[in-house]
């Protein structure tokens, strides 16, 4: 009994702490399965979230975000084996996440739990550079799960601008066609080919703009996604230096347990 409410306590406190991970890893875009998942998953629709989750796991196996949220899905839903085998692979994909620390954090509660806590006790000695090597690992996925997420969202605005295009040339078409080609007694109309001109101006400003927008778009994801990943480089930069000097509090950082989401300041 006391271990079932031990599990029940560590399932409340992952349920309530994903929250504040989801901002430092995962983009807030509802686009791809695993976001569209989460999103079902936090709204407690777990019937809707769980096939949206499986897919991302499918698609993206070694993302431990995926395998995070599809555990607790199987946790809302009582399916407790099937949850500790996702909790598992977030440590086994990504030991050093934040993702790992919680997945750990629910391991090490289960009834019958037989973990070896790989998060919970990190080894004594790491050598730095291989801290470091594992950092950029962890900024290069990051990079890529921000960039796919970019990339999706101007995919998606320059289909709408794309959409309007064709709109605006379907709206020129039928404007043309309402101008008469005549008047009274048949005579040719000395409006016609003014009105029909207009109109074709009218429109071809109009689809220059829509241009502009959708360059503008493009280069603000480009540009997001550059920053995005220049602020990651500078982020390892930044724990390095710290590893090899001791910062402001005269403490320096340990590479054990230290990643671009854990800082590890030790004793």
């Amino acid at each position: 009994m006391k271990s079932k409410m031990a599990f029940a306590v560590a399932v409340s406190i992952i349920m309530i702490s994903h929250s504040q991970f989801d901002i430092s890893c995962a983009a807030a875009d509802n686009t791809t399965a695993l976001n569209k998942g989460m999103s079902l998953y936090n709204a407690g629709k777990y019937q809707q979230a769980l096939p949206l989750l499986n897919s991302a796991v499918k698609q993206s196996p070694a993302e431990p975000l995926a395998h995070y949220y599809l555990a607790n899905c199987y946790m809302a839903m009582k399916q407790a084996a099937k949850a500790k085998s996702h909790y598992q692979q977030v440590v086994n994909v990504a030991p050093y996440s934040t993702c790992a620390q919680y997945a750990q954090m629910a391991l090490d509660n289960m009834p019958g739990n037989n973990s070896n806590r790989t998060i919970a006790t990190p080894a004594t000695s790491i050598d730095p550079d291989t801290a470091i090597s594992r950092m950029k690992m962890q900024a290069e996925e990051a990079t890529r799960r921000n960039s796919d997420v970019f990339k999706d969202l101007s995919g998606r605005a320059n289909t709408q601008i794309e959409a309007k295009i064709k709109q605006l040339k379907t709206e020129e078409e039928e404007r043309i066609k309402a101008v008469p080609e005549t008047i009274l007694g048949g005579r040719p109309n000395p409006e016609y080919q003014p009105s029909v001109d207009a109109i074709k101006a009218d429109v071809k400003a109009r689809l220059e703009e829509l241009n502009k927008k959708r360059d503008s778009q493009k280069s603000t994801y480009d540009k997001a996604t550059n920053q995005r990943s220049n602020s990651y480089d500078a982020m390892v930069d930044n724990l390095k230096s710290q590893m090899d000097n001791s910062g402001r509090s005269g403490v320096r950082l340990k590479p054990e347990g230290t990643n671009i989401y854990i800082r590890n300041y030790g004793q």
